[in-house]
């Protein structure tokens, strides 16, 4: 109950809050898109696009460095001591991310099947068996327990419903990809790579110049 009045107490502060972080993302991505698209803006972006490969499959316990998955990434060559899966791990992120700037950024709306195909391609290497399939196993997250897997499918449905809602793209980028991301570890996406290349959507929505290696 102390929570619940806590919440209603702060809540016009943190939306305050929320709304100048908002404010300031927009501020600072309007200027960044009007920068020329020159070679060292081209370097840039395809640094970040390492970084981003990398931070991703790293939240997952992967242990390559950014300079392995820059080198898996770039060459092709496997790097020595590191686990078969792990390799997989980055190529199946940088799949499903290339998969996302060349065809969902194309369409007006995203799917279920959508989303199946970017697990599908996120985890088609590191586990086929599982890839691209809604699932019907439990699963657990460290102590947090999602949804039972017949409950998967509605609530994918669910989500593919909020996320296609023209009152959700009214809304800020950032805060449809953090919801959409929270919603995929709520359901159970088997992956937090899943989630966030879902969040990489909604964010790259507005947005379609895209670089990749």
């Amino acid at each position: 109950m102390e929570a619940l009045v806590s919440r209603k107490r702060t809540l016009p502060l943190v939306s305050a809050m929320d709304a100048k972080l908002l404010k300031r993302i927009d501020k600072y991505r309007d200027e960044f898109a009007r920068l020329p698209l020159t070679s060292t803006m081209k370097r840039a972006m395809r640094e970040s696009y390492f970084l981003h490969v990398y931070h991703t499959v790293a939240i997952e316990g992967n242990t390559l460095t950014l300079g392995q998955t820059r080198s898996i990434l770039e060459s092709g060559v496997a790097v020595a001591g590191k686990s078969i899966l792990e390799h997989n791990e980055v190529i199946g992120m940088d799949a499903a991310l290339r998969y996302l700037n060349q065809s969902l950024l194309l369409m007006n709306e995203i799917t279920v099947d959508d989303i199946l195909e970017m697990h599908r391609r996120v985890l088609g290497n590191a586990n086929p068996i599982d890839a691209g399939r809604i699932r019907t196993t439990q699963v657990f997250v460290g102590r947090f327990t999602p949804i039972a897997p017949e409950y998967v499918r509605e609530q994918l449905d669910e989500l593919v419903d909020w996320l296609n809602d023209p009152s959700t793209m009214e809304m800020s980028p950032v805060e449809r990809a953090a919801i959409a991301h929270y919603k995929l570890f709520y359901i159970g996406s088997s992956e937090t790579c899943v989630g966030g290349s879902c969040a990489d959507h909604e964010l790259e929505s507005e947005d379609s110049e895209q670089v990749q290696p």
